[in-house]
Order: C-alpha cells, then structure tokens, then sequence
C-alpha cells in the first residue's frame, strides 16, 4: 500500500478543500497530490502522508504508519468534544485516550451516543448489518466511501445498544471493515 492520501485522494481533496473554504475562507479548490514529491524511505509500507494547511499548504510530512491493537476498548463519556475537522490540535482526544486504562482503545460518547473512537470511525456489526453511528466526532474518508458504497449505514446508537451487536469494527484511511476488530464483550463500559 503506498500512502493514504494517494489511497484515498478523491475523499481527502474535498475534505481539505471544503475545510479550506469554511475555517479560512479559501477559494477555489487546491490538488497538491500529483506534485508531491515522497522522500525514497516513505516509498515502501503503509505511510501516512499529512497535509498541514490554512488557506493553502503549510506543510507535508510523512509519516510510516502502525495500526494500533484492539483487544479491548473502555467507553469515555464527554459531551464538550468536538473534532468536526481534522485539527491538527489533538490534545482534548489525547486526554480522553488516556483515560482508557488498561485497554487498548476509547469509544467516545457524546450526548448519550457513541461518536468514534480515538483515531478511527467505528462500524458496530451485528453479524447482519454494518451500522456507523450517525453522530461520528469527525466524518472520515473511509467512512464516507463505504457509505457511498452501500457497505454501511448510519444509525443512532446509544451504550446501552452495544448488546444487540457482536463487533465494532475501526476505520480510518488505513483500516477498512476487518482489519482492526474487538468483540463487543472486550468494551468496558465503566
């Protein structure tokens, strides 16, 4: 796999741009991803490439990219969360991912709802049906591909639905339904 922004362009250019038009105001659309140039040691594996930007490009950096373990999952509760964009200021998600504990991974609730999980959209399997709440902190790319596909659907799920599911799934530009997965029973609900 080469890097996620080339992986997903379409998805990551209307995001950028659209973000580019509400937070500063930018006109018309930029496509930086047939001109980067990928340093010879990020050619190889999965790396993430990561656009900083205002109303135009700042910066690129690449990263190689680790998928983090799942084996279990603690629910942190925080109505003041908000990640409607992709910030590059994290530290409210870092606080509450280290409130996890002992366990691997957060799902985040917010208002009562799941949201997302601390770097990943979550898709809740119910062996039938992939359902992804419809109220996700940050609406991700992978997310919105395979909502445009038809894989998933959107629903409103609360903690108390987890029993009516047998997995959560996390998705981002490099995790697809699959790859990462923790069985319901392995979600701390404390």
């Amino acid at each position: 796999m080469s890097n996620g922004a080339v992986l997903n362009g379409e998805y990551h250019l209307d995001r950028m741009n659209r973000s580019r038009r509400e937070l500063f105001g930018a006109r018309g659309d930029i496509d930086p991803l047939g001109t980067l140039d990928i340093p010879e040691e990020y050619r190889a594996g999965i790396v993430k490439c990561r656009l900083l930007y205002r109303s135009e490009i700042e910066a690129v950096e690449f990263h190689h990219y680790r998928m983090k373990p799942s084996n279990s999952v603690r629910l942190v509760f925080d109505d003041n969360v908000d990640y409607t964009y992709k910030y590059e200021d994290r530290a409210h998600l870092d606080r509450l991912f280290a409130v996890r504990g002992d366990c691997d991974e957060i799902i985040i609730v917010r208002g009562g709802f799941l949201t997302d999980a601390s770097s990943a959209n979550i898709v809740l399997d119910d062996g039938k049906r992939l359902i992804t709440p419809d109220t996700p902190l940050l609406r991700g790319t992978m997310r919105a591909r395979l909502l445009d596909k038809g894989i998933i659907a959107e629903g409103r799920i609360t903690p108390d639905d987890l029993g009516l599911f047998v997995r959560v799934h996390f998705i981002n530009a490099f995790a697809e339904i699959g790859d990462r997965t923790v069985t319901v029973n392995r979600i701390v609900l404390v």
